[in-house]
C-alpha cells in the first residue's frame, strides 16, 4: 500500500514539473509574416546573457560619429564636452524633462546625480543604420535577434498612453538598446539605456 502511494506522489510531482518547466518555454509568435521568440520569462538572467546581437560594444555608433560605449556614465559636463551646448530643455511626458539636441536628433535624460541615463533616439537619428519607423524584422536584419518580448495586451508595456504590444532589446556591457514596436511591427520607440541590468 505505502509502495503504491509513493509511486502516485512520484507521478504526480513529475506532472507538476513538467508543467512548470512548460510555462517557462520560449514561444513563436507571427507577425508580418517573420517569426519571433517571445520569452515568456523575462526575469531570467540567462536570457538576457543570450542576447543575440551582430556588433559588438566598440562597433555601434550613433550617426557615425559617437560611439555608443563612450556615453555609458555620460555626465553633464562631458554631456556638453560631446554634444556641444547648443540643445533645448524639453519635457517628456514619462521620464521629465531633458536635454534635446537637434544636430544629433536626441534627447538626453539624466538622473539626480547628473548621469545620463537614458537617450531617447528620433526620427533623424540612427545607430549603426537603425532609425525610427523601422520594422522590428528590419531592425533584427541589422542587430541581430535580440531578446524579444511580445505582450498581447495583459502586460504592461507602456510607452506614454499606448500599449506598445513588441520589445526589443540588446544588452551590451553597460548599456543596452530598447525598442517599441507597434503591432504591425513598427518601432515607436528608440532608447539608449545607460545602465547595467
Amino acid at each position: 500500500m505505502n509502495k503504491k502511494i509513493f509511486v502516485a506522489l512520484g507521478l504526480c510531482l513529475l506532472l507538476m514539473g513538467c508543467t512548470a518547466l512548460d510555462n517557462n518555454e520560449t514561444k513563436k509568435v507571427e507577425t508580418n509574416g517573420a517569426g519571433y521568440i517571445n520569452s515568456e520569462n523575462d526575469k531570467n538572467k540567462d536570457v538576457l546573457d543570450e542576447t543575440q546581437h551582430n556588433f559588438s560594444a566598440e562597433e555601434l555608433y550613433l550617426n557615425n560619429t559617437i560611439k555608443i560605449s563612450s556615453l555609458v556614465e555620460l555626465n553633464k559636463d562631458s554631456m556638453y564636452i560631446l554634444f556641444g551646448d547648443e540643445y533645448n530643455i524639453i519635457n517628456h511626458a514619462v521620464l521629465g524633462s531633458g536635454y534635446y539636441y537637434q544636430k544629433h536628433d536626441v534627447m538626453i535624460i539624466l538622473d539626480e546625480e547628473d548621469i545620463a541615463y537614458i537617450i531617447l533616439v528620433f526620427e533623424n537619428a540612427n545607430i549603426n543604420g537603425v532609425r525610427l519607423g523601422m520594422t522590428v524584422s528590419e531592425v533584427q536584419e541589422i542587430l541581430g535577434d535580440g531578446e524579444l518580448h511580445y505582450d498581447d495586451g495583459e502586460g504592461d508595456h507602456y510607452t506614454e498612453v499606448r500599449t506598445i504590444p513588441y520589445i526589443l532589446f540588446y544588452v551590451f556591457e553597460g548599456f543596452s538598446l530598447w525598442f517599441a514596436g507597434e503591432e504591425d511591427g513598427e518601432i515607436v520607440d528608440f532608447e539608449i539605456r545607460l545602465w547595467v541590468w
